[in-house]
């Protein structure tokens, strides 16, 4: 049994995602920001995060010097 694959199927599937310009050269540097707050709920969301609320913003930028070897773990908050 082959099942046809629609429309958005076939797009998903040709999809190639692009490389963020500050990854591509494999240099890269962390600007850290102001620390971040929401504008509502700052109490309770303190309480469900106590160990990543009103920690800085931080910006991946292209950076200088060698290539970086060093492992970076990154958290991504996705809201919507």
């Amino acid at each position: 049994m082959s099942k046809q694959m629609s429309a958005l199927q076939k797009a998903r599937a040709a999809y190639e995602p692009k490389l963020p310009k500050a990854l591509r050269s494999g240099r890269i540097s962390v600007e850290l920001g102001e620390p971040s707050h929401p504008p509502t709920d700052q109490d309770e969301i303190k309480r469900l995060f106590p160990n990543t609320y009103g920690q800085p913003v931080a910006r991946i930028v292209e950076g200088e010097g060698g290539l970086s070897t060093e492992p970076l773990k990154v958290g991504v908050v996705l809201s919507g």
